[in-house]
């Protein structure tokens, strides 16, 4: 199919239920043959049963091999692969309901000009042919506020054609919100889109309206993860991924709906063969430079206590280390001790700090900072914490573009006295000999321009700023971009990890790679928010933290003072 998305109405099943027939059944986008409707046994019912005796359901299968031939990394593509869609085309469902009910986030806006096409590559990391990408700018209504605009910059949106109804139906593109513009003036506020592919050739002749779209970005990074955990090479982390195989999360599942008696899952002997080499391999010891006299630091950290010192030590020892901190026991106090130890007991570089959620990224940026860690927080301008806007990319950048720009002048300065000390010593022609009035005015005019950056030195000097962290903290679907395609880090620690998916939690794990992994958090509060029903019944709300402790065997080790509550609470 040329499409990047699943079908938005889905697939279909009808089956009937003990009362009779299901009364939830939506209409059949494929066709399927139904026997009551078709005439019974003698009727159409006949023909279809006729057709699937003749029909090699194994055939059908659709297989996937990995190259190593490694039965687990396939499993856990296809356990994952079949919720991230079902996940996707309920957002799309979602998302269209909600057009048709209250309608387009902005409607009749105009299209004033189209620019910045740039052509795609042959094919993207997915293998999918890219279209490109082109700029359009849309007048936004007189009296617009952007604070109270339901689209921000960054967002997924659909466009269509004003008129249409829905936010797919009669979508003809997509993109996301490149740049939001104040009014200024007369002008009227802008709102910059990036579409994939092109603009059409009446782009600027009719008008459009912007409904809110399933965020593509998200989708195919978590496909992009998934696909190179089997076509890749495995580290040890990615290894332990599929160790703990993802067949035991129904029994999970069932027992957080109080569907099953209390206790634990029974261990057959496959699945204690998996749990014991998940725990060798999490509890491997990772090459490093004088751990053991960061072991000894750790152990008398005296603004830790015993359980909190616990943890950081096996963060430091171990390939994979599980911290369970409830709530008020200090997690976040050990995260920047154990990514400060890291950095400078252990000297790993890079380093990532990571969560599904923004305000957790800050926590950790801002602890580092007061720390004396020297931390870069990546990510959306208006998504990030105004307090710590100081230690974010953009700034930082900013400052090492100003003082490039001024070594530059300074340089161009240099040179240009130089040529005019030159001019000096050598003889001067006569006076209007060969132009040299006019040639003056020029060589005046280029000599007060300034030449700048390339995008190649910007580019680099970009990555300087990066390379130059101690310590990148941004979302974990931020760390699977592009932008990071030339990191591999040499920890994670990824926060509030409970709450996440693992289809989430695992992007940067996969795309970027590391050799230590510590998973903080808490199984016993809120789990991931999950909109389809069908993905999380199998599986898709257990994340990657309570799958390493019930699959894979680990033992979390646990903040046991409280700090926040009152002790009669706690």
């Amino acid at each position: 199919r040329s499409s990047k998305i699943p079908p938005t109405a889905g697939w279909l099943l009808l089956r009937k239920t003990a009362g009779g027939r299901s009364s939830s059944r939506h209409p059949d986008p494929l066709r399927v043959v139904d026997a009551d409707r078709s005439g019974g046994a003698s009727g159409g019912g006949a023909g279809a049963a006729r057709i699937l005796r003749e029909i090699d359901v194994q055939r059908l299968r659709g297989r996937l091999v990995a190259p190593d031939r490694n039965e687990y990394a396939v499993e856990y593509f296809g356990h994952f692969c079949a919720l991230m869609h079902l996940e996707h085309l309920e957002e799309r469902r979602q998302l269209q309901r909600r057009a048709q009910r209250s309608g387009p986030l902005v409607d009749n806006l105009e299209c004033v000009a189209v620019f910045g096409r740039k052509d795609g590559r042959k094919a993207d990391a997915l293998g999918w042919e890219d279209p490109g990408s082109e700029m359009g700018v849309l007048l936004l209504p007189s009296g617009t506020c952007l604070e109270r605009l339901r689209v921000k910059k960054g967002d997924s949106v659909g466009l269509s054609e004003a008129g249409t109804v829905g936010a797919s139906a009669g979508a003809k593109l997509a993109g996301t919100v490149a740049d939001l513009k104040p009014a200024k003036g007369r002008e009227a506020a802008q709102m910059i889109v990036k579409v994939r592919g092109a603009w059409p050739d009446n782009a600027q002749t009719c008008t459009w309206r912007v409904d809110q779209d399933a965020n593509s970005t998200l989708y195919e990074r978590q496909l992009q993860a998934l696909l190179s955990l089997v076509v890749k090479p495995r580290n040890k982390i990615c290894e332990l991924l599929i160790a703990a195989r993802v067949g035991g999360v129904d029994a999970w599942v069932a027992r957080s709906r109080g569907k099953m008696a209390g206790g634990q899952a029974p261990v057959t002997k496959t699945r204690a063969k998996d749990q014991a080499a998940a725990r060798k391999l999490a509890s491997t010891q990772p090459q490093a430079r004088n751990l053991q006299e960061a072991l000894d630091e750790a152990s008398t950290l005296k603004h830790l206590n015993a359980s909190q010192r616990e943890a950081v030590s096996a963060a430091l020892k171990q390939t994979c280390a599980v911290i369970q901190g409830p709530p008020g026991t200090g997690k976040t106090h050990v995260s920047v001790q154990i990514l400060k130890m890291w950095a400078r007991s252990l000297r790993l570089s890079p380093l990532l700090a990571t969560s599904d959620s923004n305000v957790a990224v800050d926590n950790i940026a801002m602890g580092l900072q007061a720390q004396g860690v020297k931390v870069l927080r990546v990510g959306r301008p208006e998504k990030v914490n105004k307090i710590i806007e100081e230690i974010t990319l953009e700034t930082a950048l900013e400052q090492e573009l100003a003082r490039a720009e001024r070594e530059l002048k300074k340089a161009e300065q240099k040179q240009s006295q130089d040529e005019t000390r030159s001019r000096s010593d050598s003889p001067q022609p006569a006076e209007g000999e060969n132009g040299s009035e006019g040639d003056g005015k020029g060589k005046g005019k280029e000599k007060g321009k300034s030449k700048g950056l390339t995008p190649k030195a910007r580019y680099e000097l970009q990555m300087k700023v990066l390379r130059s962290a101690e310590v990148i903290c941004c979302t974990s679907i931020a760390a699977g971009g592009d932008f990071f395609s030339k990191f591999s880090f040499a920890g994670v620690l990824v926060d509030e990890a409970a709450q996440a998916t693992e289809l989430s939690a695992v992007v940067p794990l996969i795309l970027r790679g590391t050799q230590r992994l510590v998973l903080v958090g808490d199984h016993c509060q809120l789990p991931p928010t999950v909109q389809s029903s069908e993905a999380e019944a199998r599986g898709l709300s257990v994340s990657l933290y309570s799958r390493m402790i019930d699959g894979g065997g680990l033992s979390p080790h646990l903040l046991d003072t409280q700090y926040r509550s009152h002790p009669l609470l706690a």
